[in-house]
């Protein structure tokens, strides 16, 4: 079974204004911590990247945080790696519904992001699976079979689950978006699941 990371450019610093926060926003908003050259090294095939326009850049974003990472540059990095590695990497990319946006900042978010879909088709090594938008529009090129792949990683859904298996206050706890404390509690059994259920790539937070 290969692997696929959430919110895989996640271990980068965050942009300069937002690093004196980092105590504060990480626990929410990272999802890994291997580079992108350590996923690949760790049978990572599927990467999963969140976009947001910082100062006409696209730059990795999650909820409040903004990750110091060229988008545009990893993704041509990566074109290159599946060359070298005849393996055509999925990527599953999205327009993120960033919380520092105005109307008119979204607007012209949304015109940049459609720019920016022409160039993903220029990277011929590396298959995009999904293209998204978190606002009421979304576009998707092409979907994963839901056969191919199991995606576990701390998500409301998750927790509704794990609420309703819970008594008592405890259940709440689930509700804490802590994407490390949840991916070290429940990793085995999903990947455990993955296998039992024949899944080629098990999708998570914080890959070994």
């Amino acid at each position: 079974m290969k692997y696929g990371t959430h919110n895989s450019l996640t271990y980068a610093k965050l942009v300069w204004w937002q690093r004196p926060f980092g105590w504060l926003i990480n626990p929410f908003c990272r999802c890994q911590d291997k580079d992108i050259t350590a996923q690949v090294l760790s049978d990572v095939v599927a990467f999963d990247i969140q976009v947001a326009l910082y100062k006409d850049e696209w730059k990795v974003s999650h909820g409040i945080a903004w990750y110091d990472v060229d988008v545009i540059d990893m993704l041509k990095y990566l074109n290159k790696l599946a060359d070298f590695n005849y393996t055509p990497y999925c990527i599953r990319i999205g327009l993120d519904r960033h919380f520092f946006r105005t109307k008119k900042k979204r607007n012209k978010e949304r015109e940049e992001f459609e720019r920016f879909i022409d160039f993903l088709h220029t990277l011929r090594h590396l298959f995009f699976v999904e293209v998204y938008v978190e606002y009421p529009e979304y576009k998707v090129l092409e979907e994963f079979s839901p056969t191919d792949m199991e995606q576990r990683y701390w998500s409301l859904s998750f927790a509704r689950e794990k609420a309703k298996q819970t008594r008592g206050i405890w259940k709440y706890l689930y509700y804490l978006p802590i994407p490390r404390l949840w991916a070290k509690k429940y990793r085995n059994e999903w990947e455990a699941k993955a296998i039992l259920d024949n899944k080629k790539i098990l999708m998570t937070d914080f890959i070994r």
